[in-house]
């Protein structure tokens, strides 16, 4: 099992959902990817007022002393 890390974050300020076709073309290809395993296909842009977070990591070792 490989070691997954991550960010817990909050933006908060204006959004709105990505549908101009290049755009979204251009975002399918730098590598975003979720942690959920269904693929998603949905963009948003957030400008961010106020952004805050927190780093979240776990190793293999920890991940398989949990799993039993």
């Amino acid at each position: 099992m490989e070691a997954r890390s991550g960010w817990s974050v909050t933006a908060i300020g204006p959004s709105s959902e990505v549908t101009d076709p290049e755009e979204l073309a251009r975002l399918r290809t730098i590598g975003l990817r979720p942690w959920a395993m269904e693929a998603r296909d949905h963009f948003i842009r957030i400008s961010p007022v106020m952004l805050n977070g927190r780093r979240l990591c776990i190793d293999s070792a920890r991940l398989a002393d949990q799993s039993g």
